[in-house]
């Protein structure tokens, strides 16, 4: 019953640096999906990979168990109209977003209960695109080391597995994940929702 409610999982890679670094011990709640909770915008979430990021993986010579997970962060949900720049940058419903800080140059590293990223070596990419509905388009907080939404495309809803919540170790890290707000780039203003029809007649 209790890994029903959350379960702990160890990071083994630097594709969320610098919100969670290699080594830390995490607890993710599931709660949120059992009851079918909404996700918002700068929400951690763990997932089990969509077909599409698992032949990324295979295709770079990497490989996956059954119970492999991945973690990235919600940038937008469906609905949303998405946008990247070639700077790297995000633009969500017409708001730009401010790219993660810089701090995660070096290897990608590996091990420990979470995937590691193998699906071969992020590329930078432009696009706009809607987030279909019961999907997330997720980013890892250090886009140099993340395979995410921008190469193998919307995560959908029913992949997410749990929510990390906790951080458990290394102790001198302990405490809640993202209670600091300049690492949750995505939540700081929160991306307005695509307007209604009749919204859209008011402006």
């Amino acid at each position: 019953m209790t890994e029903q409610l959350g379960s702990f999982y160890a990071i083994p890679s630097r594709s969320m640096e610098a919100t969670l670094a290699v080594g830390d011990v995490i607890f993710a709640e599931k709660v949120s999906r059992l009851v079918n909770l909404p996700y918002e915008r700068g929400d951690l979430v763990l997932f089990s990979p969509p077909a599409e990021l698992q032949q990324q993986v295979r295709a770079a010579g990497g490989t996956l168990g059954g119970r492999d997970l991945f973690v990235k962060r919600v940038a937008a949900i469906g609905g949303d109209k998405v946008a990247l720049t070639p700077e790297g940058g995000i633009v969500v419903n017409g708001e730009p977003r401010d790219a993660p800080p810089l701090q995660c140059a070096g290897p990608r590293g590996g091990g420990g209960g979470i995937k590691a990223e193998s699906g071969g070596e992020p590329r930078a990419v432009t696009f706009a695109r809607v987030v279909p509905d019961g999907s997330l388009f997720v980013l890892g907080d250090c886009p140099e080391r993340s395979t995410d939404s921008r190469t193998w495309g919307p995560l959908p809803r029913q992949n997410v597995v749990a929510r990390p919540v906790v951080r458990v170790w290394p102790i001198s890290r302990r405490g809640t994940i993202d209670a600091s707000a300049d690492l949750n780039p995505f939540a700081r203003g929160r991306a307005p929702h695509p307007p209604t029809t009749s919204e859209s007649r008011k402006q």
